[in-house]
């Protein structure tokens, strides 16, 4: 399901549905995300045909994929159709330093490169870092490599890495 965003013209792709547009996908079959690996247009992607459930899709790289090992008929060659004004879910770890002014720093800069939080939770703290996860809308790969680039270059942040599981 895709949800309008006025003050932005651009669609939220919500994981939630099947409106994925993949290519090489089976016509008819449902289509999901994979919540372990949150796979976005740029990443090279595989799709996991399990019976009842249908297409989930993966990163190439994602850990769960190992479990598929031995079942190459269930692995299908698929790619992402280019798709103009829809964010995708993005995941972020980041560890910031405790100071006053870091955390609206990284709203600052995210919202900079028109990235948008859609949820942010403390995972960790302790008296000099906290560590975040963020879950951003983004356009594709490219744009939250391009968010996590902006994010090494503040003062306030340790570390940041997309989350992948």
């Amino acid at each position: 399901m895709y949800l309008e965003k006025n003050h932005l013209s651009k669609k939220i792709f919500n994981n939630k549905k099947n409106d994925l547009n993949i290519n090489g996908a089976i016509p008819g079959m449902a289509i999901h995300y994979a919540h372990c690996c949150s796979p976005l247009p740029g990443d090279r992607i595989v799709g996991i045909v399990t019976s009842g459930k249908g297409i989930t899709v993966h990163s190439i790289d994602c850990f769960s994929l190992e479990k598929f090992h031995d079942t190459p008929e269930r692995w299908l060659d698929i790619s992402w159709e280019r798709e103009k004004d829809i964010l995708y879910r993005g995941k972020l770890i980041a560890v910031l330093m405790n100071e006053p002014g870091s955390l609206a720093d990284v709203t600052r800069i995210i919202s900079s490169i028109n990235g948008n939080i859609s949820n942010l939770q403390v995972v960790n703290r302790d008296i000099n870092f906290y560590k975040f996860t963020i879950d951003l809308e983004v356009e594709n790969l490219s744009h939250l490599n391009e968010i996590m680039a902006a994010l090494r270059l503040s003062n306030f942040v340790e570390s940041v890495e997309r989350e992948k599981s």
